[in-house]
């Protein structure tokens, strides 16, 4: 039994004699679909996992310390070569990337069960409602992490009224009205619906640290067009949405030190109007609006419906 311990190490850090990926698709791993918190070694951890779609898996990582954003993170699982592999990029509290603008490479799948999951360098292990994270490095002691799953009521929210139009453009110059981060709260939670002509799906976490913070997913065909990393933070008394885009594999569309920013232009209970960037609450779940630049220099208005995902 003492040989376990080390033949795990082995597993997490890709030996290179090891065997093969499992084969396997995404669905052993719908459980980790949802939200996520807890305390680890270096502050809070929050995590919003998308369902299995289109070969692919989507979550947001949000590490708070000392009731600051530390910095957010993407990761992806996707079916690759009849297994599965884990891409994942971090960020700082501005968007600015800690990798290069490049795909991340992928790690490998070493073992898979319905309680347990390794690829190279990552281990994560379930049990009930509890989840532990296992970091391993070359050399040094394993960082651990445990998180419990989170299970909210959706935030109440009045349907907001039409806007007209439904993008606002902020005037040169003009100043954004002040706001909190707590009128972003009605976003909090996991939407699906149509957007660019296919399926369009986001996850929230709620308001923590002066942020939100969500995972955009777009496919069409049965396939990935590309993802977003997206949040919404307190600047200067007032609120900016700022995202960062992704190609299938997480190439950025970005650079590293780049990111798209929205800067508020008017708010009420349960609509956010930015610059060029609307969001809503509607009767029947969450509307979107966002000015999309055509190739003549011209832009048009894109609507994206969403509606509560249904358990």
């Amino acid at each position: 039994m003492r040989s376990r311990p080390l033949l795990l190490a082995l597993l997490l850090l890709g030996t290179p004699a090891l065997a093969s990926s499992p084969r396997t698709d995404l669905e052993p791993l719908r459980w980790l679909a949802g939200e996520w918190q807890g305390d680890g070694p270096t502050g809070r951890v929050e995590a919003f996992w998308l369902p299995p779609a289109a070969g692919t898996m989507a979550g947001v990582v949000r590490r708070i310390r000392e009731g600051r954003v530390f910095g957010y993170s993407i990761a992806v699982l996707s079916e690759q070569d009849g297994s599965v592999v884990l891409r994942f990029k971090r960020f700082d509290a501005r968007l600015a990337g800690r990798e290069s603008q490049d795909a991340p490479p992928p790690r490998r799948l070493l073992a898979i069960s319905s309680s347990e999951v390794a690829f190279e360098g990552v281990r994560l292990l379930r049990t009930g409602d509890i989840l532990r994270i296992e970091f391993e490095r070359a050399g040094e002691r394993a960082d651990q992490l445990q998180l419990s799953r989170v299970t909210r009521s959706r935030p109440a929210a009045v349907p907001a009224s039409a806007p007209e139009p439904p993008v606002l453009q902020a005037a040169p110059g003009a100043t954004s009205p002040p706001a909190r981060i707590s009128v972003a709260a009605w976003l909090a939670g996991d939407w699906t619906g149509q957007g660019l002509g296919g399926v369009a799906e986001e996850a929230w976490l709620v308001p923590a640290a002066a942020s939100v913070a969500g995972v955009f997913r777009a496919t069409r065909g049965g396939q990935v067009t590309f993802y977003e990393l997206m949040t919404v933070v307190e600047v200067g008394g007032s609120l900016v949405f700022r995202l960062k885009h992704f190609g299938a594999d997480l190439r950025g569309w970005e650079s590293p030190e780049r990111a798209v920013d929205f800067a508020l232009v008017r708010s009420s209970r349960s609509a956010l109007q930015f610059d060029g960037l609307t969001y809503r609450r509607s009767s029947s779940g969450l509307e979107a609006w966002v000015l999309v630049g055509l190739g003549d220099g011209g832009t048009r208005s894109e609507r994206f419906l969403y509606a509560p995902r249904t358990p």
